[in-house]
């Protein structure tokens, strides 16, 4: 963890906060009020954001609003009670715990772990949809083969995977071309491509 921004109402009463963010590695901790972090016209890349004790749940949610469009980063609000509004954030990446003493350290590296994890899940998540739509265009294309020319399964697939290593290219690709030679794909294919979270078919070819 490089860079970390506090953000408080009171930016003279952070030393004690800083210095146990450093002793967790953290190199560099940019002390801001709530206005100052709105306002920042270039931001840079940061690790993290912890919102002092003195800061609302307002305060939290147009923190979590301002940076929503990135990648997750540990959004904490440090908080000596327990909010039921609040609780539902910790299923979106954002930890929010309780929060009545001094335990900085702990309570940022559980949050950047809770991120971390919920980053990788979203990750394999995403290729296994990639992995199931492929499928499914290859066994599309192999339906054809068999349709249109007589072959066997079998056949099918060795006739996609042998021209995939001829050309160096995909089984998916090559199974693309078959379905646009065929005028087989349109707005369902298209429509899975988008689900598996694709960049889409290439254009209309029928």
């Amino acid at each position: 963890m490089s860079t970390i921004v506090l953000v408080q109402k009171d930016t003279n009463r952070h030393t004690e906060i800083v210095r146990e963010l450093t002793a967790i590695g953290v190199e560099r901790v940019l002390v801001l009020s709530l206005e100052a972090f709105l306002s920042r016209t270039d931001p840079e890349s940061v690790d993290g954001i912890l919102l002092d004790r003195g800061e609302s749940l307002g305060t939290f949610f147009q923190i979590v609003q301002s940076v929503g469009g990135g990648p997750p980063i540990p959004i904490i609000l440090l908080m000596e009670r327990r909010d039921e509004h609040g609780g539902k954030d910790c299923l979106t990446g954002v930890m929010l715990q309780p929060f009545c003493d001094l335990r900085f350290a702990s309570l940022f590296k559980e949050a950047v772990f809770h991120i971390r994890d919920f980053c990788a899940v979203c990750e394999e998540n995403q290729r296994l949809r990639e992995e199931v739509f492929e499928r499914k265009i290859i066994e599309r294309a192999k339906w054809i083969l068999v349709k249109q020319e007589g072959l066997s399964e079998d056949n099918a697939y060795r006739r996609i995977r042998a021209e995939s290593m001829k050309k160096r290219r995909s089984m998916k690709d090559v199974s693309l071309d078959i379905l646009a030679r065929s005028g087989e794909y349109g707005e369902d294919l298209m429509f899975r491509e988008h689900e598996a979270g694709g960049k889409g078919l290439p254009g209309n070819r029928r």
